[in-house]
């Protein structure tokens, strides 16, 4: 079934999956804003991060799709030194530079894309921290399943050995974009459940937070990873045979009264439909 049945119940068409959207959101905020995705905050991810770096404070720390939250703020105030923040959006950028230029000059922020982060060398880094991005790049309509694949690629290739992906996410949509076998992780997950942990907010689905470490190639046992050219090519079908699917849906929910089938409990979808979640 692949990433995007989840996503397509969650969000459908949005927006989410575009560079366009998040330019101008934060263009509208004007640098002000503090926009977070993921309702856990760093106190959350305490606990993993320094489970990941090992504690220490001078570990390459790279924040994936940081736009304007509070997160790289919150690890250099924690003592991380190394830090480096990253988002496609040159307004977001701005507009974190802008923030921290007194109070937090050694912070990098940098313009990148998270499918394709040319700007880093592999094995450049020790911790990557993704609050929600693949949950983000999982919106674009028609490449939910390619987008996956190549974040999960690239985040793989500028980690070390032994280095973190660490994966914040409302959603199940990681442990199948781990699934194409393309990357050398190996993973783990922990539903987070507390909403004490969230600052007492209401969260608007369960929470998980993914721990990924890159295995040594050498390691006893390790399966050699699917080349990325493979795996490509299983999420452009899987992306083809969804796009069908969602449109087929669409067609299905237009012809009938939602409301009055949920209080009749009348949700028969054809059963190839109730698949993709």
């Amino acid at each position: 079934g692949g990433v995007q049945g989840r996503r397509a119940a969650v969000g459908g068409d949005c927006d989410f999956g575009e560079a366009e959207f998040w330019e101008a959101r934060y263009t509208e905020e004007g640098g002000d804003g503090v926009f977070d995705w993921w309702l856990g905050g760093y106190e959350m991810l305490r606990g993993h991060v320094e489970a990941a770096t090992g504690g220490r404070r001078e570990a390459r720390v790279l924040d994936l799709g940081c736009g304007t939250s509070r997160l790289a703020e919150e690890l250099h105030d924690d003592g991380y030194q190394n830090l480096i923040a990253a988002d496609i959006s040159p307004a977001a950028v701005q507009a974190m530079q802008h923030r921290n230029a007194s109070s937090r000059p050694e912070i990098r922020w940098v313009e990148a894309d998270a499918l394709d982060m040319a700007e880093f060398e592999d094995g450049a880094l020790d911790l990557v921290i993704d609050k929600c991005t693949m949950d983000a790049v999982s919106c674009a309509s028609g490449r939910w399943n390619q987008n996956v694949v190549l974040l999960t690629w690239e985040a793989c290739r500028v980690l070390r050995e032994g280095g973190t992906y660490l994966v914040c996410s409302e959603s199940m949509i990681p442990r199948d974009a781990f699934g194409f076998g393309h990357t050398t992780f190996d993973v783990s997950v922990e539903e987070v459940t507390d909403k004490r942990h969230a600052g007492g907010q209401a969260q608007f689905s369960t929470a998980y937070i993914y721990t990924a470490v890159k295995r040594s190639r050498s390691a006893e046992g390790a399966r050699s990873p699917v080349p990325l050219a493979e795996a490509l090519e299983e999420a452009a079908v899987a992306d083809a045979k969804l796009e069908v699917a969602t449109r087929d849906l669409i067609r299905y929910s237009a012809g009938h009264d939602d409301e009055h089938d949920e209080e009749d409990g009348l949700f028969d979808v054809p059963e190839y439909m109730q698949t993709l979640g």
